[in-house]
């Protein structure tokens, strides 16, 4: 603080206080706050880029054409970019809906089985198959299973408790099953329910989906 002398007049000097801290600016009373003036530099900065390219373009059409050509080949390259995205995006909904339906029907008639008419429904089963499992299945229920289910009076029925789908694209789709079978036989004085978890591959074939695999974990 400081004080002057009194005047000729006689009257009291005034006294004058200066304050040593800045003010707060209020965010009502209209002053530009530290959020607010990012944005506003960010828009002085296009602002100044704009400016920058009217003067490098001033007087030179062509290079202006050029350069809208390259931002509207930027925004089209984007706008494919998403759209390409979009359409995968609809193929792999569409085949996991168009697979876990496949394998709905496919699943019951590839494991179940009555020893009276064992070579159709063996031949049956085969249609819902493709790839090496295909070979792998005839060998196994030929030399294997349909012996033992003559045999032994064996009939299997299997249903899909439960499925999920674990991966999908266009054209192949795993899915995981729980899976119940129901057997009767000779041996067996009551039906035996036995439970079990598959992972099951559906390939698309010529618009049709097909067993590549299926195995149990």
């Amino acid at each position: 603080m400081s004080t002057s002398a009194p005047d000729a007049a006689g009257n009291e000097p005034a006294t004058h206080t200066r304050a040593d801290t800045h003010a707060v600016p209020n965010p009502g009373t209209g002053s530009e706050s530290v959020s607010d003036a990012q944005p506003r530099a960010a828009r002085r900065s296009v602002g100044e880029w704009l400016s920058l390219v009217r003067g490098v373009c001033d007087g030179h059409p062509r290079l202006l054409l050029g350069l809208w050509a390259a931002l509207l080949l930027v925004v089209a390259i984007g706008t494919g970019a998403l759209a390409c995205q979009h359409h995968v995006h609809d193929q792999a909904e569409q085949a996991r809906q168009q697979a876990a339906a496949a394998a709905t029907a496919a699943v019951p008639d590839v494991l179940s089985y009555n020893y009276r008419t064992i070579d159709d429904d063996l031949a049956r089963a085969r249609t819902h198959l493709t790839g090496d499992f295909a070979g792998q299945f005839d060998q196994l229920t030929r030399q294997i299973v349909a012996p033992q289910a003559i045999q032994g009076q064996i009939n299997t029925h299997a249903e899909i408790a439960a499925s999920s789908v674990v991966e999908a694209d266009a054209d192949r789709v795993v899915e995981l099953l729980f899976v119940n079978q129901t057997t009767q036989g000779a041996n067996l004085p009551q039906p035996r329910v036995d439970g079990s978890r598959l992972v099951l591959t559906m390939q698309k074939i010529h618009n049709q989906w097909l067993i590549q695999n299926l195995e149990p974990i």
